[in-house]
């Protein structure tokens, strides 16, 4: 993990972004929402921006719903200023195997959140979906 950061802070951003990630491959998206300030923004690749924890926690769980089960991979965790750039391999099980897809997540961080698990107003996913929902070969 590289970027600007140290000690209880660098660690406790991480610690966050391990867990969102462990959230939400256990299907427990009011904990992956708690990182989230009320007026948060969220936005998918191409989806329409989402506005508001109680809506991030919906459309994250509506998301995970239309997919086959995943699996996120941290890759890397770099944090340059209020924001962390996130690289991850996630993995989806398919009837005919996995499939590993790229992702990267830029996080803005609330200028509050000093030491203990910090608040999130601006999530990003930029990923190629389309893998996950490709049909089975025929």
């Amino acid at each position: 993990m590289t970027g600007t950061r140290t000690g209880a802070a660098a660690a406790d951003r991480d610690k966050m972004v391990r867990d969102m990630c462990a959230a939400v491959d256990a299907h427990e998206f009011e904990r992956f929402g708690s990182y989230f300030t009320d007026t948060a923004y969220y936005r998918f690749g191409n989806s329409a921006p989402v506005h508001g924890r109680a809506a991030i926690v919906a459309a994250t769980a509506g998301a995970v719903a239309s997919i086959p089960p995943v699996r996120h991979h941290i890759d890397q965790i770099a944090q340059f200023g209020d924001q962390l750039f996130c690289r991850f391999t996630i993995e989806v099980a398919l009837e005919d195997g996995t499939v590993a897809m790229p992702c990267v997540t830029v996080i803005g961080l609330a200028p509050d959140s000093g030491a203990g698990a910090p608040k999130i107003i601006d999530y990003r996913v930029h990923m190629d979906i389309s893998p996950a929902l490709a049909p089975p070969p025929v």
